[in-house]
């Protein structure tokens, strides 16, 4: 049986709450400009990097959801790691969710579909039709984390899994001062408007008060390195497009163009660590 590690006071997360907004409402948060710079950052990810927690519980005719899959590119991964099954990616974001058919197209990938869906209300999709319920990078930025876990769980088959994976922290050397307010706006931002940026130290919590029993609960780490250059600029586009808008007195110009240097230089690294949880629904 796990035991119960919290870092951080618990608190209602499950129900609403006065003065915050919720995170997956119908009103994009993000341009069509913004989704395409995201899909440049995100395009690296697939089940063998990302989610290799769940690679072993594919199995032949798998159907899987992948909750708040942006432009697609780890629900892609799992449709061809999972050819005789079906997969189902949602996202609360038209454009991501445009990207992702086309990337669809592109690829030629035909047992995927993608539509867009509210993780926090999934009522269009039959309780226990998954076998596996998949988000990663989802909980850090929903309003009501335990509420999509429910969704979740209600959604996943009898002796299926419920997964998340989120990330606790990422390592940059050295520290760029004009990125650093570009990533502590982002936090900001989150805290603003109800999302949890560091509720990755909570998420085994969130998956029991969601209903899994602790000895039906596993928990694990995975790490990742992005100190190519090719992946700096990646994560860096991702940073600067991420709706943040512009900082006070600082020429967007400028700043791109310190920020290029900062990625070309061989001394600057960035590695990042995540949680991982999977609920065994029994």
């Amino acid at each position: 049986m796990h035991q119960r590690a919290c870092v951080f006071p618990c608190g209602p997360y499950g129900k609403p709450m006065a003065n915050t907004v919720r995170s997956m409402a119908s009103k994009p948060l993000y341009t069509s400009n913004q989704m395409y710079n995201f899909d440049d950052c995100f395009a690296h990810r697939n089940i063998g990097y990302n989610s290799p927690h769940i690679a072993s519980y594919v199995q032949e005719n798998t159907r899987i959801l992948d909750v708040g899959c942006s432009t697609g590119a780890i629900t892609l991964s799992l449709a061809k790691h999972n050819p005789s099954g079906y997969v189902l990616g949602i996202d609360h974001e038209p454009g991501a969710i445009s990207l992702a058919k086309q990337h669809a197209k592109e690829e030629g990938i035909t047992n995927v579909e993608f539509r867009v869906a509210n993780a926090e209300d999934m009522d269009d999709i039959q309780d226990e039709s998954f076998d596996i319920v998949h988000a990663h990078q989802v909980l850090l930025h929903v309003t009501y984390p335990i509420t999509v876990l429910k969704e979740m769980r209600r959604v996943a088959k009898t002796g299926g899994i419920v997964a998340t994976r989120d990330n606790c922290h990422v390592f940059r050397h050295p520290e760029h001062p004009l990125l650093e307010q570009h990533v502590n706006k982002f936090i900001a931002r989150s805290l603003a408007r109800g999302a949890h940026p560091v509720g990755s130290h909570l998420n085994h919590e969130w998956v029991n008060e969601a209903g899994f029993p602790w000895e039906y609960i596993e928990m694990g780490a995975g790490s990742w390195d992005w100190s190519s250059p090719e992946n700096k600029r990646n994560w860096t586009s991702g940073v600067l497009a991420g709706g943040l808008g512009p900082i006070e007195g600082i020429d967007r110009a400028a700043l791109e163009k310190e920020v290029e240097e900062w990625v070309k230089n061989p001394r600057t690294r960035i590695i990042a660590l995540d949680s991982w949880v999977i609920g065994h629904k029994n």
